[in-house]
């Protein structure tokens, strides 16, 4: 699941001439924040348009409820994802807002669009800033069915918003 994922990744960029200029693979790179860490399937930069898109894919298997409390469910790494975001935000602005502004998407594929659906009320209820579109989802298999996954809007957000994951 995860290698199709990298791969369809890679060439949907390489087919819209977006560049990857930064991955990592599973277990590459962990975002510590306070109590949250979180280590993300794998992690796409693509630039485009002289634009920088940081997007971290987390591969969805369906294997317990999206609200858990235990270790890595999609409630912690929301949790922990959101936690993140505002650690980096804040240090950005600290530091004078220098360089580029330090965002990324976390795009959940799941295996159905009720799940997807269920993600995205989770995320929406976690948000600590809800108007951040930090969430999108997609099913894997629309993911995988669309050449061109990375400008297609083909993702929602916890608004009920299509995106693209560059734009």
């Amino acid at each position: 699941e995860l290698a199709e994922v990298i791969v369809h990744t890679y060439v949907a960029s390489h087919q819209a001439r977006i560049a990857v200029s930064r991955f990592h693979r599973e277990g590459e790179l962990t975002l510590t924040a306070g109590q949250h860490s979180q280590q993300p399937d794998c992690t796409f930069q693509f630039l485009a348009g002289g634009r920088v898109f940081n997007v971290l894919f987390e591969i969805d298997r369906s294997t317990e409820s999206v609200d858990s409390p235990y270790g890595q469910s999609i409630r912690n790494k929301l949790l922990g994802y959101e936690a993140y975001q505002d650690s980096v935000w804040q240090q950005w602005k600290a530091g004078g807002e220098r360089g580029l502004r330090p965002y990324y998407r976390v795009v959940f594929l799941t295996r159905s669009i009720e799940r997807a659906y269920h993600i995205l009320t989770l995320a929406q209820t976690t948000a600590r800033n809800p108007d951040r579109r930090l969430c999108y989802a997609a099913t894997q298999e629309s993911f995988l069915a669309t050449a061109d996954a990375i400008r297609e809007p083909l993702f929602l957000d916890h608004h009920g918003h299509w995106q693209a994951l560059a734009n």
